[in-house]
Formats: C-alpha cells, structure tokens, sequence
C-alpha cells in the first residue's frame, strides 16, 4: 500500500471516529448552562431574547429587512445564532444584497463562537469559494469540529471533503481541528 493511499484511509478513520466520538458528546443548550439566580436579569440580557425573537417573527412573515436589521443588532454585539442568521441571510439576499463575503464573514464569526450550523456553513462556503477562497483544509476543519459537535450534514461534508483533498491536507486539517477544540473545549 502506497503512503498516499495510507493517509487517505487514515483520514476516512479519522472522519469515522469523528462521527462515533461525537455520539458520546453531551451539549447543553445555553440556556441550560446559565447560572438560574433568583436577582432580576440585566435590562440587556432581556432585551437580546425579545430583539431575536422579533426578528425571527419578522423572518417568518417575510420581512426580511427588519429580521435582518434585528439580526444584525445582536450580531454586533456578538450573538452567535444572530450571526449565523444574519449570514444565512446575506448568502440567500434576503433583507439585504446577497452578498456570499459577508454570509463568509457573519458565519465565521459564530463558527469561532462554536455555533455548529454556522461551522457547517462556513465550511460549505469555503469547499465551494463562496465569499472566500476555495480551500479544503478549512471546509474539512469546520466540518469535522462541527461533526464532532453532533452536526450531521457536517459529519457528512467531512467525508465529501476528504475525498477531494490530499494526504497532506487532510494532515493540515486534522492538526487545525485538533489545535481549535483544545482552545475551545466544550
């Protein structure tokens, strides 16, 4: 067996243990890992809930700029699930210019927060070059945290990932994976 073909299976192992260990993950809603305190919440922490859930309300009546502005409210203050929504709305251009580097950008953002829908998506963006350059090792990266997050279209781009890459990208990206859950454990 030649070292090439060694290394591919290696990262199909790789991809298959990422599956099976994230069956054993435990995730808490953060809701659930909040601290329950009987003293009233900060004006802001009510306010953030109420400003998403209108904007959630405004996407499903269709007023997607006002979802977007919502969105983009929270997004600034660095809530990972309006990042994420405000990128999905920027990749789809509803409420706002379709615009795939700002889609990039807003899922990057709750990807690194790790937000896992949003880590799936970067990761399509970056297998397909949408709104950055096209790149492998950093699709196969977020989707293998995300996979290993529990995400299972993830899981699933991972093993298409490997089949596009190279035995030395597949190493690349089995280190940056490694190296970004050691500096976000969850």
């Amino acid at each position: 067996m030649n070292n090439a073909h060694t290394k591919k299976i290696l990262g199909l192992m790789f991809a298959t243990m990422l599956v099976a260990a994230s069956a054993g993950c435990s995730k808490k809603a953060p809701q659930d890992a909040a601290n329950k305190s009987e003293a009233p919440a900060p004006a802001a922490a009510v306010e953030a809930p109420k400003t998403y859930q209108e904007g959630v309300d405004a996407y499903q009546a269709g007023k997607f700029d006002v979802a977007a502005a919502k969105f983009k409210e929270l997004a600034d203050k660095g809530d990972a699930s309006a990042q994420f929504n405000l990128g999905s709305l920027y990749h789809q251009g509803q409420g706002v210019a379709q615009d795939d580097k700002q889609a990039a950008l807003y899922f990057a953002k709750a990807a690194e927060q790790g937000h896992t829908d949003a880590m799936d998506n970067l990761g399509l963006r970056y297998a397909k070059g949408e709104g950055v350059a096209q790149d492998w090792t950093q699709a196969y990266k977020w989707f293998s945290i995300a996979g290993m997050r529990k995400n299972v279209s993830a899981a699933q781009n991972a093993k298409v990932a490997l089949s596009k890459m190279t035995p030395a990208q597949i190493d690349q990206a089995q280190v940056a994976a490694k190296d970004w859950m050691e500096q976000h454990p969850k």
